[in-house]
């Protein structure tokens, strides 16, 4: 076994072509590279940038680019039909290629904590996705496409810059989770309540003054988070009454 240190990998990344960054990789994915101390991860997120770049590990089916100062996502990413969970978080992103919708098995994805303005179009266009996490972003408005999301049980989108959520969010019945916390969202959509399979909705930190009737359809409905916003005493205890076996947090 080959054994690496960090100067080393840093010094050999320099120059090195593309058809020996591609050995190279091959050469992590067999193990033939016993790795030290910070030169693992170091190495490891190399190797997993090259690796979509190239269509390398194409039966991948778990990619975690968290803190790799990405700046986008290769349009090889198509390659991997495989794949099921993407997390990339913390990087610089912006902006999704249209090829992300040709990953038929994708059904979870984490880009917290990037630099998305808009909610990218092309994941409306995935009906297989379960799970969706935006969180720390600047994005001002979901699309109405977004309803097409049937399969969609996690929604995170906290700390953006929303000022509603489109109508069409009824059409994700089958959703158990939504945080929309820390955004600068005036009111729900009315008919909020046809989301008979929530169970936890996270609204804290916006400008909402009152919830829709329909609010009180929402029977799983465990946790209720909606401090920090403008909702007076009356419309409170209103929403209690709607909620009895709700864990509701005003305050």
């Amino acid at each position: 076994m080959e054994k690496v240190n960090l100067n080393k990998i840093k010094k050999k990344l320099e120059n090195i072509s593309k058809e020996d960054l591609i050995i190279l990789c091959e050469k992590i994915l067999n193990k033939e590279f016993t790795l030290t101390n910070s030169a693992e991860f170091e190495l490891y997120c190399y190797n997993t940038i090259l690796s979509i770049e190239y269509g390398i590990y194409r039966d991948l089916e778990v990619n975690v680019l968290n803190f790799m100062g990405l700046d986008n996502i290769p349009k090889n990413i198509k390659f991997y039909q495989k794949m099921h969970t993407m997390n990339c978080a913390f990087n610089n992103i912006s902006f999704l290629p249209q090829e992300f919708e040709e990953l038929p098995n994708l059904h979870s994805i984490c880009f917290g904590n990037n630099l998305f303005s808009t909610f990218p179009s092309v994941l409306c266009n995935m009906p297989n996705l379960k799970g969706i996490d935006f969180s720390n972003n600047k994005i001002s408005d979901i699309p109405k496409e977004i309803g097409n999301l049937t399969n969609l049980t996690h929604l995170f989108l906290g700390n953006n810059e929303l000022n509603e959520l489109p109508s069409t969010i009824e059409n994700l019945t089958k959703i158990e989770h939504i945080s929309i916390n820390d955004n600068k969202i005036l009111s729900l959509p009315k008919k909020i309540g046809d989301l008979i399979e929530l169970k936890s909705l996270y609204a804290q930190g916006n400008q909402i003054t009152s919830l829709p009737d329909s609010i009180q359809n929402l029977k799983e409905l465990e946790d209720l988070c909606l401090y920090n916003n403008s909702i007076n005493e009356i419309e409170q205890e209103k929403i209690r009454k709607w909620l009895p076996n709700t864990k509701i947090v005003t305050i």
